[in-house]
């Protein structure tokens, strides 16, 4: 059975199944500053960044040391992703802040058709 555990402002701390655990850790702020995985043989742990508008902005994952990090507009959307290897992912928005073009580091690139009437 999976077990939950919180902090005293309701956020999750700890998930726990058998050997499998997952902890999580916030700033006063509340925002997730670190994330760690471990089971009976691995053991990951990843590092958030936020900038000063509390956006979020790096990943770092432990203990490979990969870091991916954000290019975000004011309202948090992302722009540009870039991934272990400098590998860049850009991001499109429509007018209602919906992602519609997506390039991927390959330059594949995905266009979401318009959705009009709650239709697609």
């Amino acid at each position: 059975m999976k077990r939950y555990d919180y902090t005293p402002q309701g956020k999750i701390s700890l998930e726990s199944f058998n050997s499998y655990f997952k902890r999580y850790q916030y700033n006063v702020c509340g925002l997730l500053v670190a994330e760690s995985i471990e089971d009976s043989i691995t053991k990951k742990q990843f590092i958030y960044e936020y900038d000063t508008n509390f956006l979020h902005r790096s990943k770092t994952i432990s203990p490979t040391g990969l870091i991916s990090t954000y290019t975000t507009d004011v309202y948090g959307n992302i722009f540009i992703h870039t991934g272990p290897g400098n590998l860049k992912t850009y991001y499109t928005y429509d007018d209602l802040f919906r992602p519609y073009k997506i390039k991927a580091p390959d330059g594949t690139v995905s266009v979401r058709k318009a959705i009009r009437g709650g239709r697609g």
